[in-house]
C-alpha cells in the first residue's frame, strides 16, 4: 500500500518575527491538526462512496470586522454549530466538519474557514448548501457575517488541477488528494500572529482548530454500502 507525503509548504511562517522554539511549535501543531482531519476525512470515504464536499469562509463585513471581539466570533461559532436542529437546511446530511479560526490583521478581522463533509447519497447542491450557510450565518450575526463559498469557483479549480471540493467518490484519488492538500491544509494553518497574541482574549485559552466527532471504525464483517471501493488504495 503507497503511502502519500502533505505537501506543507504553502504554510506562511515570518522567520524574521519568531524564534524556533515557536515556529517548530506551530509547525508541529498544524501538522498535528492536518494529519488528524485526514484521518477523519478518510474514516468518513470508508462510511460513504461519495462525500459532498462544501468549503466556506465565515467572515464580517468590513465595516464590522475590526470591532468584532474573539469572543464575539466564538459565540457565533458555537451558536452555528449548536442550533444545529433549528437548521436542517444546512445540517441535514452532514457527516463531519471542521474549521479553522484566523485573524486577518489588514482588514480581515476574526473569521473562519469552515470544511463542511455530507452524505453525497443525500445531499448533491453544494453551492446551494453554501448560499444557506451564508444565509444563517447572516442570521446569527444579526446582519454583520458575510461569507466567501469557495464552491462557486470550481471551474477555476478544476482548470488548475486543485479541485478538492464539491462531489467526490471515493475512488477519485486525485480529488481526494486535492481535498487533503488543497482544502484541508487550508483550514488547519495556522495564523502566527494570531497563534501568538493570545491577549486578545481575556482568558488567553482559546481554540484556532475543531472538528466533528470521529466516526467508528467500519467493521469487516458488515458489508459496504454503495460501489465497492477500487483495489488500487492509497493511504494517507
Amino acid at each position: 500500500m503507497n503511502s502519500h507525503q502533505f505537501n506543507l509548504s504553502g504554510f506562511n511562517f515570518n522567520t524574521a518575527v519568531y524564534s524556533h522554539r515557536t515556529l517548530d511549535e506551530l509547525m508541529y501543531s498544524s501538522k498535528r491538526n492536518l494529519l488528524d482531519l485526514a484521518v477523519l476525512i478518510n474514516r468518513i470515504f470508508e462510511h460513504h462512496s461519495r462525500v459532498l464536499v462544501v468549503r466556506i469562509d465565515l467572515k464580517y463585513k468590513k465595516e464590522f470586522c475590526d470591532e468584532v471581539l474573539l469572543e464575539v466570533a466564538q459565540m457565533h461559532r458555537e451558536k452555528l454549530f449548536s442550533d444545529r436542529r433549528n437548521y436542517p437546511e444546512v445540517f441535514e446530511g452532514m457527516v463531519g466538519y471542521a474549521w479553522g479560526l484566523e485573524y486577518g490583521e489588514r482588514g480581515g478581522g476574526y473569521h473562519y474557514h469552515l470544511l463542511a463533509l455530507y452524505n453525497g447519497a443525500l445531499r448533491r447542491d453544494d453551492i446551494g448548501i453554501g448560499m444557506k450557510i451564508d444565509a444563517v450565518w447572516d442570521t446569527i450575526t444579526a446582519g454583520t457575517g458575510q461569507c466567501y463559498i469557495s464552491n462557486f469557483d470550481k471551474d477555476k479549480m478544476a482548470m488548475r488541477g486543485n479541485l478538492g471540493v464539491g462531489m467526490i467518490h471515493r475512488d477519485n484519488y486525485l480529488l481526494r488528494i486535492n481535498l487533503l492538500e488543497k482544502v484541508a491544509a487550508y483550514i488547519t494553518k495556522k495564523c502566527t500572529a494570531f497563534e501568538i497574541k493570545s491577549e486578545r482574549t481575556s482568558s488567553g485559552d482559546f481554540r484556532t482548530f475543531g472538528r466533528s466527532r470521529m466516526p467508528k471504525p467500519i467493521d469487516p464483517n458488515i458489508p459496504r454500502l454503495g460501489r465497492p471501493p477500487a483495489q488500487n488504495t492509497i493511504s494517507w
